[in-house]
């Protein structure tokens, strides 16, 4: 989630109309969701890795434990 105040650090490029905050309940339940589906579909997600790892190596494979699971 974007830290509340992000946008005012482009001062300079944006122009900041309206500003409110967020509890970030949603996000939260969002992010959770999301981590159960890939707890529910680990293995398809080893299988796709083993797939990377044997055709692009072992970069592929660090950018997709990035994106999957944010441990790079």
């Amino acid at each position: 989630m974007p830290s509340n105040h992000l946008f005012f650090y482009f001062n300079d490029d944006l122009k900041i109309s309206e500003h409110w905050v967020v509890n970030g309940t949603n996000y939260g339940k969002t992010s959770e969701a999301w981590l159960s589906n890939m707890d529910r579909h680990k293995k398809d997600h080893a299988d796709f890795s083993q797939h990377l790892w044997q055709s692009r190596g072992r970069k592929m494979v660090g950018i997709l434990a990035f994106v999957l699971y944010g441990l790079c």
